[in-house]
């Protein structure tokens, strides 16, 4: 059992196991949380008040009553809320504003948690309380790393308005003991795989699409959601404004809100007119079923966009066939941005490629493939070895 004290409404309260006989001699333990109180009979005089309970919930419940109740105490607030109700109260304004995937994303989180915890009294909550619900979660679950992160994020910011709306004194979440976060990817494309990537999507109905994604960097929604106003080969540039999402099936904003424009390589427009060029034969030949209102550029034969489900399905034929079956379309981002890294050296413009608001991101997503790292230590090697013989020839000469 822990000792750690609680704080309620000024009334510091520590808690002690206390073990007993019962009639028939068996032994029964129950809790005392143990504070001090103002001694009515003795004013300027403390003395002890004890409040018994089968857990903390129950002993934190009683001594908020007793506090609420009593004459000295008319400024407290009103009763304790329940963490399932504070939960769903602040969810409900932090993610009000949200995209549909994202409030979906973190309700996950959410109702994790509220399972998990109930309807335990807030100021009855512990940081012990909370280590042993993440505890359970990896040990007992085997939740991912990632996902206890994503967890303790979540009660970290409920806990934090918590303490800002008075409901406890301190944040019980902010130093718990989580499992380290460590995310495996999988290997960029090499030069090899990116030829027969190429190769592979030619002859694909939606190649077209899939090769895009790696010259440009999109996400899936933003290349789904490309349309021609967007594209400006005079200038070389694309201007990423939007994306589709399919959950709503509709235009929508991009991830971060943003509009960024990207200068990708020209082979890039190339693609486009071509893929242009098989959309409006598309349109030709279904003009009864034709209906593309956002004139986008990656469509079905019918002018809609690409479902999620189809592309996803060419896409993973392609990759079986160059060899790296293990793939997720997000790859190719990855892919795309550790290329122009390397290319370029230049990761503010790789951060704009990207759209993404801190270098940080950026190089999370970048990687080097074996190939690119021999280029390096032979181009590193070549500039150390003109150096030495040119400061020291004679070691040259006797060797």
């Amino acid at each position: 059992m822990s000792n750690e004290p609680i704080v309620l409404y000024g009334h510091k309260i520590s808690f002690f196991q206390k073990t007993v006989y019962s009639q028939n001699g068996s032994l029964y333990q129950y809790l005392i949380g143990r504070t001090r109180i103002d001694d009515p009979k003795h004013p300027g005089k403390k003395m002890q008040k004890d409040f018994p309970g089968k857990d903390i919930e129950e002993v934190v419940s009683k001594a908020y009553m007793f506090f609420r109740q009593e004459e000295t105490n008319p400024s407290l607030p009103a009763d304790p809320v329940p963490f399932d109700e504070w939960a769903e109260r602040c969810f409900g304004i932090m993610y009000r504003y949200q995209e549909p995937t994202t409030i979906r994303s973190w309700r996950q989180a959410h109702t994790k948690l509220v399972k998990e915890l109930g309807s335990i009294l807030l100021p009855a909550i512990t940081a012990e309380r909370f280590q042993q619900a993440f505890d359970h979660f990896y040990f007992d679950q085997g939740l991912y790393p990632t996902t206890i992160h994503k967890l303790h994020s979540l009660l970290n910011r409920y806990m934090k308005a918590a303490v800002t709306e008075g409901q406890i004194a301190a944040n019980p979440a902010e130093h718990l003991s989580l499992p380290e976060k460590h995310i495996e990817h999988n290997d960029i494309l090499t030069t090899e795989q990116i030829e027969s990537l190429f190769r592979e999507c030619a002859n694909d109905r939606y190649g077209n699409a899939i090769l895009l994604t790696l010259l440009c960097a999109f996400r899936r929604g933003e290349i789904l959601g490309l349309c021609e106003d967007a594209v400006h080969e005079e200038s070389g540039s694309i201007v990423i404004s939007q994306q589709y999402r399919h959950e709503t099936k509709s235009i929508a904003n991009t991830k971060t809100h943003k509009t960024h424009t990207i200068y990708p390589p020209a082979i890039a427009f190339d693609i486009i007119k071509r893929q242009i060029r098989i959309r409006d034969y598309w349109k030709e030949e279904n003009p009864e079923l034709w209906e593309n209102e956002h004139n986008l550029i990656c469509t079905m034969p019918t002018g809609g966009p690409i479902g999620r489900s189809t592309l996803e399905r060419h896409f993973k034929k392609i990759v079986a066939a160059i060899g790296r079956p293990e793939l997720h379309l997000h790859d190719l981002r990855r892919s795309s941005a550790s290329v122009a890294l390397y290319l370029s050296n230049n990761p503010k413009a790789v951060q704009n490629l990207l759209g993404q608001d801190s270098l940080g991101m950026t190089f999370y997503y970048c990687a080097v493939t074996k190939e690119q790292m021999n280029e390096f230590a032979s181009v590193q090697n070549d500039y150390y070895t003109n150096l030495f013989r040119n400061s020291c020839p004679s070691m040259f000469k006797e060797a």
